[in-house]
């Protein structure tokens, strides 16, 4: 027999039709059969508020549960619909569609030893059904025991050839082994299956890199992506892969998918910065620039122009933001920040510094501590000889965003210029830490300490970076910078 699949919507119980019902049970019932209604049309909040509305009046009736366990899958709580389940069965001991789905959820979770008992009651309603050995085997794995594992899953895989849960628990078993090659060629026998791919293709892709196969990790990404091509965050990472191959162009059209799909999400247009500025100043074009930021939020223009003024185009940072009235923008609002630090600068680069000046001050009279308008402020107080203002502004924008390189980029050049090398060394070695592949850091400091004369330490830097990141063709190309 075929695994019931856990569906997603169950026929309300017809409790409101029932002779004698008492108002709150009527009331129950109708809030019951909004909330079912509300997630048949993906209304969840809605669908979730007046479940727990209906709950609140009559806890004992299971289909209420089923439910609120069909509304936690559908948001991806798992947590929840598991909790929703076991209520189930509170009820009614012998619903096979909450046995079934707490034995699922279990297995999905890696922890099938809560379940154990679960599929044991499945397994004497349903004795043909091979979920319930899917769970022991997956137990047993966790206990150890990896005989009893690979024997349920032979009693698996004989009846059902290709079942994708119990090729999940043996690519786990391999991978817990420390086999990342075999669990990847496993899991990929699972993906052969139809059903959403999402979290078999997150396994995948995490065996891939384990075993250190980029192409595979590649092409697990690329899976992902079109899976859920409307995540702005698997597009952006999509984008850092095609760029790490240079496919500049493709990496740029995956990150403006990610800006269409993030409506007013700040994380997309800083990570799309973090993604230009990693590349390099190749990494966008100035009439694509301009053409992309023409009709863009205003924290993309702000991005925009801030890569802009990093790869020394200035003048495009001002004709990308000339327009936006930021004068009269309201400065506590962080688009309007990020935006108005990028133009001030911009100005300021391109001979009008006592507007830039103005307009970056407007930003932090609104806000002391906006990263941008701190390290746009620093950088022409190094400028102007004022080298421990400077310092002080460059500090606190790596204070208030630890992930901004290109802070710490200033922050150390501007410590080396002063004689405080040892500062400057520490000041991209604590950024390093958390900095993944992207090379200007590591890149920076061995430039530095090539002009101390310190050649061996140079190189052990370049070395520990392209160790450190053995998939990376940027980090294998690194060079001191």
């Amino acid at each position: 027999m075929k695994h019931r699949s856990i569906p997603l919507f169950a026929p309300l119980a017809a409790a409101a039709l029932l002779v004698g019902c008492t108002s709150g049970d009527r009331t129950a019932a109708n809030d019951a059969a909004i909330a079912q209604g509300a997630l048949e049309r993906g209304q969840l909040t809605v669908a979730r508020q007046y479940i727990q509305r209906a709950l609140a009046i009559r806890d004992d009736i299971s289909d209420y549960w089923l439910i609120k366990a069909h509304i936690g899958l559908a948001e991806r709580d798992l947590s929840g619909a598991y909790d929703a389940y076991q209520n189930v069965l509170q009820l009614d001991r012998a619903n096979v569609e909450a046995l079934t789905s707490l034995c699922q959820i279990a297995l999905a979770g890696n922890v099938a030893n809560q379940a154990e008992k679960f599929a044991d009651q499945l397994a004497l309603i349903n004795p043909t059904d091979t979920l319930p050995n899917t769970v022991r085997a997956s137990a047993a794995a966790a206990r150890g025991d990896k005989d009893k594992a690979n024997h349920y899953l032979d009693l698996v895989l004989k009846a059902r050839p290709g079942d994708p849960s119990a090729l999940i628990v043996k690519a786990r078993m391999l991978a817990n082994d420390q086999d990342y090659a075999g669990a990847a060629k496993v899991m990929e026998q699972a993906l052969a299956t139809p059903g959403d791919p999402t979290a078999r293709l997150s396994m995948l892709l995490d065996y891939y890199k384990r075993a250190r196969d980029g192409d595979g990790l590649f092409r697990a990404v690329e899976r992902l992506v079109q899976a859920n091509p409307k995540d702005p965050n698997l597009q952006l990472q999509y984008a850092d892969l095609l760029f790490d191959r240079g496919a500049n162009d493709a990496a740029n059209a995956a990150i403006a998918r990610a800006a269409e799909g993030s409506g007013n999400d700040l994380g997309v247009p800083a990570n799309a910065l973090n993604l230009w500025l990693k590349q390099g100043a190749d990494a966008l074009p100035v009439e694509r620039m301009l053409a992309n930021a023409a009709g863009s939020t205003l924290a993309m223009k702000a991005a925009y122009a801030q890569y802009a003024n990093e790869t020394g185009h200035p003048d495009v940072a001002v004709r990308i933001l000339d327009g936006a009235n930021l004068a009269n923008a309201p400065m506590q609002q962080p688009d309007a920040a990020s935006a108005a630090a990028a133009l001030g600068y911009a100005r300021a680069l391109t001979g009008d510094t006592a507007g830039g000046n103005a307009l970056i001050a407007a930003v932090l009279k609104a806000d002391p501590d906006q990263p941008a308008a701190l390290l746009a402020r620093g950088r022409l107080r190094a400028a102007a000889g004022d080298r421990r203002g400077a310092i002080e502004d460059m500090r606190n924008a790596v204070s208030q965003d630890a992930d901004n390189i290109a802070a710490r980029l200033a922050l150390a050049d501007t410590l080396f210029r002063g004689g405080d090398a040892v500062l400057a060394e520490t000041a991209l070695r604590d950024g390093m830490k958390g900095a993944g592949d992207d090379p200007r850091l590591a890149a920076r400091l061995a430039r530095l300490q090539l002009a101390q004369g310190r050649h061996d330490a140079a190189a052990a830097t370049l070395a520990d970076f392209v160790k450190a990141n053995p998939l990376s063709r940027r980090a294998a190309g690194i060079k001191a910078g």
